[in-house]
């Protein structure tokens, strides 16, 4: 495995805008770019042990950090993740992986990708991406950001920063896959249910995985099953 790392992707020097990129050796079958979980405000990209076994199934895996609460608000940590996709599809040709990506995320990290999947503003344009996978994310307003805003984060509110809230009749997705856990935070499975119930009932012609691991938020009894639901939503769109 090659690994490159701190690599600035937003055009100036800044430690909460940086991405490390492991590539397998030999034939690379896909790119992905991951951003980790924390509630807006922790985190880390050097958080991916768990997940190295992508790079061993013969995908490159780029992780990358995002600016955090209470050093910045929203939006900017989604306009930070568009940045750091735009980047990593300028730049995959000069480390020799696939410039056309999968975009993927944990929980907060997930929430961004949902964003960038569900409200063009910040990812304008997303015809390089392959797919979505989005791992137990928060589909209505990140709490996160209701704190920020002085109001309860148990509050569940479809507002701006809701990615279920820009459902429209005509929207086209790229390929997305919402991931969730048994024993998961509370009411985060019942919203994964609820926005892909919607996505497949509203958007039929959209292709819309839905997926259960065994485990705790983020953390399954079995890595090799987060693996497995990983690559059985690649493999075919690689």
């Amino acid at each position: 495995m090659k690994v490159l790392e701190n690599i600035n992707y937003a055009g100036i020097p800044d430690e909460a805008r940086q991405l490390d990129v492991y590539i397998p050796e030999g034939p690379v079958k896909g790119s992905v770019i991951f951003f980790h979980g924390g509630g807006l405000d922790h985190g880390s990209r050097k958080a991916v042990a768990e997940y190295m076994g992508i790079v061993e199934a013969g995908y490159a895996f780029l992780s990358a950090d995002y600016r955090l609460f209470p050093n910045v608000h929203y939006p900017a940590f989604l306009e930070d993740a568009a940045q750091a996709v735009e980047f990593v599809h300028q730049m995959a040709p000069q480390w020799g992986i696939p410039a056309e990506l999968f975009v993927s995320g944990a929980s907060a990290g997930a929430w961004q990708i949902m964003m960038l999947a569900m409200d063009r503003t910040y990812l304008k344009d997303d015809s390089f991406v392959k797919g979505y996978i989005s791992e137990s994310a928060q589909v209505f307003a990140h709490y996160g950001i209701l704190q920020d805003r002085g109001r309860d984060g148990r509050l569940e509110i479809i507002d701006e920063t809701a990615p279920i809230g820009y459902i429209r009749e005509g929207l086209q997705l790229k390929p997305l896959v919402l991931l969730t856990y048994t024993d998961d935070v509370k009411c985060r499975p019942e919203e994964n249910r609820l926005m892909y119930a919607s996505l497949i009932k509203l958007l039929p012609e959209n292709h819309v995985d839905y997926g259960v691991l065994e485990g705790t938020h983020l953390h399954p009894v079995r890595n090799e099953d987060r693996v497995k639901a990983y690559l059985r939503f690649m493999d075919p769109l690689a």
